[in-house]
């Protein structure tokens, strides 16, 4: 049984002209979807404005939050994005579109390096057909055109995988059989591997100085090169890893204050009041996270098709993903082993991780597409040799019909938008986003530039109106009695709420007598004052706003 528990070889026969020009037609594809469905300009999304944000304090040999009171040092966020966002602007200039562009060029990037080590590790056909369900794929083509640190974190990740395309076999012997990846046959001996490990350690520690989570990319190399017996590139591996991402991480950690999201390290190991020890909390994350990656996640991103209202069909097709998804693992691990470690390191790190966002699992599609793939052969291959292919080829259809019916919407949505203003907002974005640009462009016209703002937005209101903001997480430590002395301390006389500024309101709320209304902009974003000791405020106005407003964040 375990002999059948293999892929089908597809496309064997199909001339290098051809097989090549196919693959640049999928990977072109790709290209202009992107482009096409590139985001439009800055509105509700807070890390491009910090990213960019940073690439400007680079500009200047520093590495600090302009946005905020004091420009405090960065801790974060790595350094190695904000400086290819610094490289680009030099060179093509500092806009949005541009940055854009550069997500959609990375993209395609990362596109053509899976089909390369698909090709190697399966055959020509198998990797035509995971590309085609890759190029189309909605997430894949949205994230593209974003200004975020997922896609170039997904070439340099893919880089370093593909030079390890192989099994784990080849890698350890001297005479490399089947598809032998290219490290598998060099890394023998000789100069040629000591280069090619070079290669694949300075992309793995490129790839964590963009996101943080790269150290599962180091792990999955180290653990690779311990089961092949190179010690001797396992030592270099944690030497340099050692002298570059830990020296970051230890300093992020050591040098970054005690509130959220300054360090991820603290994030990892920080409890709440009554969680219990870090191990219970870790034990009930995993859980947790489990469900949301397997059941939610996962067949959401594929995407897997599914019918709305009908939950039996999705249960479905989340069992059938899941299954072909730990078979498709078991499948890598032998024939990429390097791949298919960090595929299952990389999840595993997501369960115990305080947050769970979709965009963390986007970096690893252009992995778990073609693991699902290669899963539903194997599985359908164990029952009857004969149906492998069909179920490959069946597989790949759903992924690509239903990527391609949502990539589309995306496009047309996209293609409808208007130019980006922010007086005016283009009817192509949401209530929410128009809400807060049309409040953003109020700000530049009413506050003084020397005015200082308290929002779970600080980015944005810096990156279109140049007004710094104090950091909301420190406020939330003072004690609600103290809250509005405290703002006024910090020299703060603004408040801009948004959706996802519930403990704002709720805070202020006890305060709202000494508060301005000064206007609301449907459907939740409402723009207060703090006035000055002359002023007298207008009663109940401030009070029923913020009422409403966190009536709303709460239902919402």
């Amino acid at each position: 049984m375990w002999n059948e528990f293999s892929v089908p070889e597809l496309g064997t026969k199909l001339s290098p002209r051809v097989l090549w020009g196919l693959a640049a037609l999928l990977v072109l594809l790709h290209l202009g979807l992107g482009s096409v469905a590139r985001e439009i300009g800055l509105h509700v999304v807070r890390d491009d404005a910090r990213y960019i944000l940073l690439s400007r304090s680079l500009a200047s040999l520093e590495y600090r939050d302009l946005y905020l009171v004091g420009t405090p040092v960065h801790t974060l966020y790595p350094p190695l994005y904000p400086l290819l966002l610094l490289a680009w602007g030099i060179v093509f200039g500092e806009s949005f579109g541009a940055f854009t562009m550069l997500g959609v060029i990375l993209s395609t990037a990362a596109l053509w390096i899976t089909f390369a080590a698909l090709k190697r590790i399966t055959s020509p056909g198998v990797a035509l057909i995971c590309l085609a369900a890759l190029a189309v794929n909605p997430f894949l083509v949205a994230r593209a055109g974003s200004v975020r640190s997922e896609v170039p974190y997904m070439v340099l990740s893919l880089l370093a995988l593909w030079l390890l395309a192989g099994d784990l076999r080849s890698v350890r012997t001297d005479s490399p059989s089947g598809r032998a990846g290219a490290l598998g046959t060099v890394l023998v001996s000789g100069r040629q591997g000591a280069v090619a490990a070079g290669l694949v350690i300075a992309a793995a520690i490129l790839t964590t100085l963009t996101r943080a989570n790269g150290v599962t990319l180091i792990a999955a190399i180290g653990l690779t090169w311990l089961l092949a017996r190179r010690y001797r590139a396992l030592t270099v591996l944690a030497v340099a890893s050692m002298v570059t991402v830990g020296v970051w991480l230890a300093w992020s950690a050591l040098s970054a204050t005690s509130l959220p999201e300054s360090s991820y390290l603290q994030d990892v190991a920080r409890t709440g009041p009554g969680e219990g020890d870090l191990l219970d909390v870790l034990w009930r994350r995993t859980g947790y996270r489990a469900w949301r990656v397997f059941a939610q996640s996962v067949p959401w991103m594929l995407p897997l098709p599914a019918i709305d209202g009908t939950p039996v069909d999705n249960l479905l097709m989340t069992g059938i993903g899941s299954l072909s998804l730990v078979a498709g693992s078991v499948l890598l691990i032998r024939r990429w082993t390097a791949a298919g470690l960090y595929l299952l390191i990389y999840l595993a790190s997501l369960f115990a991780w305080p947050f769970l966002r979709g965009r963390f699992i986007e970096v690893i599609l252009p992995l778990l597409v073609p693991a699902v793939l290669l899963g539903s052969a194997a599985l359908a291959g164990v029952l009857r040799s004969s149906w492998r292919t069909p179920a490959l080829v069946t597989a790949a259809l759903l992924l690509t019909a239903t990527g391609s019916v949502k990539t589309a919407g995306l496009v047309r949505q996209r293609m409808d938008c208007e130019p980006f203003v922010l007086a005016d907002p283009p009817a192509c974005l949401t209530d929410e986003q128009r809400s807060l640009l049309v409040a953003l462009h109020e700000i530049s016209e009413k506050a003084a530039p020397d005015a200082i703002f308290v929002s779970t937005m600080p980015e944005p209101i810096y990156y279109h109106t140049s007004r710094k903001s104090i950091s909301w997480q420190a406020a939330q430590r003072v004690p609600e009695d103290d809250i509005l002395e405290y703002l006024r301390e910090q020299g703060v006389n603004w408040v801009l709420l948004t959706s996802a500024s519930r403990r704002i309101s709720a805070r202020l709320l006890p305060h709202c007598d000494e508060l301005v209304l000064e206007q609301i902009f449907p459907p939740r974003t409402y723009l207060l004052r703090i006035p000055g000791p002359d002023e007298a405020p207008t009663p109940g106005s401030a009070c029923r706003a913020l009422a409403k407003h966190l009536d709303q964040s709460t239902t919402g």
